[in-house]
């Protein structure tokens, strides 16, 4: 495997986990059935782009490296995707609310 491969394949790897873990604190807040794995992964990286769109466009900015950093000071270990997962979060929870309104009045 060359090195471009295994950097693509580590990015791969990188959007699902975030994705899953996404869905997963959206789901944790905001209900909705439990669909699996899968379906926290598809809502996590579904949110992701919601959220990165919508922080953009809103000009937001959630610098959470002050956070970053006392977790690496406090216990050694080094994070630097906290920005993306406040991001994914914060729309997967937005997905979680629309899908979860039209999905009431559908079957109303």
């Amino acid at each position: 495997m060359e090195l471009d491969q295994f950097s693509d394949l580590s990015q791969w790897v990188s959007i699902i986990l975030l994705g899953a873990a996404a869905g997963f604190i959206a789901r944790l807040f905001f209900g909705g059935r439990g669909s699996g794995l899968l379906g926290n992964i598809v809502v996590g990286v579904l949110g992701a782009i919601i959220g990165a769109f919508l922080f953009e466009k809103l000009n937001i900015n959630a610098d959470l490296s002050g956070l970053e950093n006392w977790i690496s000071n406090k216990f050694g270990v080094r994070v630097g995707f906290l920005n993306s997962l406040f991001q994914a979060v914060v729309g997967a929870s937005l997905l979680l609310v629309v899908t979860g309104i039209f999905g009431r009045k559908r079957r109303a």
